[in-house]
């Protein structure tokens, strides 16, 4: 068979062929790098109606909505559906898409993924949103409300847990699992704003897991009210439950059992404690086990007795008063001297109200008793000031 010759020439037609396939954009066209949309819309919810059309909204220069809308073709959600919608988008005159991204989402809380794709004319897009699924049997959890950082919420009957999604201004901080129906996110709290939560029922079987909750009411933290340490790593406080849901003996400091087997929980060697999450030793973190806070230094090992973290000293049980390494909170007598730890667990030091009185802690935060502060108010022998 005989090989066809292509020539220089028949080079140079086919190359102009292919150039004038290709869309010439002008060059006083600008370009859009970025999309932003913002949905009013209904989640999904099982038995709930599917709408034809979306209300959506840009506020991108250059970019009209042409079209948004929910790919699955029926009248009702069911349990289990992944609803995944599509925006249809164009670019007005003078406008072309370049190489576009979606820089914002809002009014979708329950977003998997997203994209978006441009058309070969580079003058239309389509954005593509992909939803979790559509929440099971169980009841999604109600009366959610704050006492004071502490997310509380009414128990689910039938669930094997919760998951709970913490949000600063209307924007994910964290998810955590807990099997408790409260949790204190004070050590996530690194950033004054409004934060509010909502909470999932998660079952045995994913199937059965329920809606997300409503949001809680906002609670307003200032600057000064914020945590100051780092935010902790861990994410799963399911007792005796790893992230992938097996179950472990949690056996950890202070606590009947053995250490875990497990590449998750508590572990114990000739030198001290560990704390291991996903199979990797937790280093220079907070660590919240149940109901109680440790704190694991540089070494990876639990640490006890005073500890300075980022400038602010902490007390951790040697022994006694909680289990061991746990961190303690309120009012600390050592060696006849009085301090007192913050919820946070931190030393207070100077002027301080507690209960509704007046107390002078020193820059050791040992409470001032039979002596003037530095106001000139006299500290009595409970050292409440007068």
């Amino acid at each position: 068979m005989k090989r066809k010759k292509i020539t220089a020439a028949s080079l140079a037609v086919l190359a102009a062929m292919t150039v004038s396939t290709m869309p010439v954009m002008a060059e006083d066209e600008e370009k859009i790098g970025s999309v932003r949309l913002d949905f009013d819309i209904e989640m999904p919810e099982p038995e709930g109606e599917i709408p034809d059309v979306l209300d959506v909204e840009t506020d991108t220069e250059g970019v009209e909505i042409t079209d948004a809308y929910f790919t699955k073709n029926d009248d009702e959600w069911e349990r289990g559906d992944r609803p995944t919608i599509k925006v249809e988008l164009e670019a007005k005159d003078g406008w072309y898409f370049s190489s576009p991204k979606i820089s914002k989402v809002d009014g979708l809380r329950d977003v998997d993924s997203k994209s978006i794709k441009r058309g070969s004319d580079k003058q239309e897009a389509t954005v593509t949103i992909k939803l979790e699924e559509v929440g099971g049997e169980l009841d999604a959890p109600e009366d959610l409300d704050w006492n004071d950082t502490e997310a509380q919420w009414e128990e689910v009957d039938d669930a094997e847990y919760y998951s709970v999604r913490l949000y600063r201004d209307d924007k994910k901080v964290a998810t955590i699992s807990t099997d408790d129906t409260e949790f204190d996110f004070y050590h996530w709290m690194t950033r004054a704003g409004d934060y509010t939560f909502e909470v999932r029922a998660e079952g045995e079987d994913s199937n059965d897991d329920s809606e997300w909750s409503d949001e809680s009411d906002y609670l307003e933290i200032s600057s000064s009210e914020t945590y100051e340490g780092s935010v902790p790593s861990q994410t799963n406080f399911r007792d005796g439950k790893t992230e992938s849901g097996k179950h472990y003996n949690s056996g950890g400091p202070g606590m009947s059992g053995s250490s875990p087997s497990s590449s998750n929980g508590w572990k114990q060697d000739q030198i001290g404690w560990m704390f291991y999450q996903n199979g990797n030793r937790v280093t220079y973190s907070w660590v919240r086990d149940g109901a109680y806070w440790y704190y694991i230094g540089p070494d990876s090992y639990m640490k006890t007795g005073w500890q300075q973290v980022n400038g602010a000293w902490y007390y951790m049980n040697p022994e006694a008063g909680g289990p061991q390494g746990s961190m303690r909170i309120g009012w600390l007598n050592l060696n006849n001297v009085w301090y007192y730890l913050d919820p946070s667990g931190a030393m207070a030091t100077g002027y301080r109200d507690i209960g509704g009185y007046s107390y002078y802690f020193t820059d050791s935060g040992a409470l001032l008793m039979n002596g003037a502060a530095p106001d000139g108010r006299m500290a009595g022998v409970d050292g409440i000031l007068r």
